[in-house]
């Protein structure tokens, strides 16, 4: 909610199977894949395009490609999910990532899921150091455990308010959580952002160069 108005924003996450050469689809028909997807959320009204959880940003690549074919209108808040706080599956670093996705339409960079907050917060650092961009970080609720045939995660609401600060003194602009979060881990983090500001955006000037 900003200003009083509730935003929409549809979730879209990775393909089944991965993209060349890492797996079998290639990098055009997992474009014609998300572009399917996308006009499916953006007819139905939403208001900002999340692709999340990602784990090669070759594919996230084709469905920011996808989403701009289709609409220049919507923002995209584009996430990676990272191991233990170092790098995607596939071996993309967070700076690696906020280089790429600067270079593309992207109005927010971020990451999500991953193994827990305390990680995060040198994954938003690094992103920080590397791009103007909005940045975002949404985590889960520490690790899941199977407990009596039950699927349960440790970290509280008042353990993951605790890294409200921290988060924001990284330099995230957008704090929310993932697996394992219930609308009481999301009203303690909110209720320590409120009267916080975001740390100001580096200036940025530089020339990089960036792979995959």
């Amino acid at each position: 909610v900003v200003g009083g108005k509730g935003y929409v924003a549809a979730s879209i996450g990775p393909l089944e199977q991965m993209v060349e050469p890492l797996g079998p689809i290639s990098f055009d028909e997992a474009i014609a894949y998300y572009k399917e997807w996308v006009d499916v959320v953006v007819n139905a009204g939403c208001d900002i395009l999340l692709f999340e959880t990602f784990s090669d940003i070759h594919e996230l690549k084709a469905a920011i490609i996808a989403a701009r074919e289709l609409t220049s209108d919507i923002p995209i808040q584009a996430q990676l999910t990272y191991e233990a706080g170092r790098t995607t599956v596939s071996g993309t670093s967070p700076e690696v990532a906020a280089v790429t996705l600067a270079a593309l339409d992207v109005q927010i960079i971020g990451t999500n899921c991953s193994t827990g907050p305390q990680h995060l917060i040198p994954v938003v650092e690094n992103m920080y150091r590397r791009t103007d961009k909005f940045i975002s970080v949404q985590p889960n609720a520490g690790m899941p455990e199977l407990l009596q045939g039950e699927m349960t995660f440790s970290t509280s609401p008042q353990e993951m308010a605790r890294y409200v600060d921290q988060f924001i003194a990284a330099g995230a602009n957008l704090i929310g959580g993932c697996c394992g979060t219930t609308p009481d881990h999301i009203r303690a983090m909110s209720a320590g952002i409120k009267k916080k500001r975001p740390k100001q955006k580096l200036a940025q000037s530089l020339f990089r160069v960036s792979s995959r």
